[in-house]
């Protein structure tokens, strides 16, 4: 029975964060270690930044990786909300707005760890 894992934090830039190398890299030590636990659901919201390095490298890792997209259908997805397509596997298309997305992400994982946000 694979658990299901959310990733959440910072889409854009970080406050704070001076060193963005090092940041990225620990997002994708994160990406290995979940990586290594194969009975694992991932979940993001489908976004970018810290949150998207962190899903790529799971996705490329071999994770089931889950985006819960705040636009109503792929179209909206890209262009309303210039996020990505290239780092799930499946995207729901929820229609609720970046919050309300949100709230679907947290309520569907048994797990969620905040990363750089």
């Amino acid at each position: 029975m694979s658990i299901t894992v959310g990733v959440m934090g910072s889409a854009g830039d970080t406050p704070g964060v001076s060193n963005k190398e090092a940041l990225a890299e620990k997002a994708n030590m994160l990406a290995l270690a979940l990586a290594r636990k194969r009975e694992l659901v991932l979940l993001t919201g489908a976004t970018t930044g810290i949150v998207y390095v962190v899903g790529k490298a799971a996705h490329d890792a071999g994770i089931f990786h889950v985006g819960v997209s705040p636009a109503d259908d792929r179209l909206e997805h890209v262009e309303r909300y210039n996020l990505p397509l290239d780092a799930c596997d499946i995207i729901i298309y929820t229609g609720f707005g970046l919050k309300g997305r949100n709230v679907v992400l947290v309520r569907s994982c048994e797990v969620v760890l905040f990363i750089a946000g």
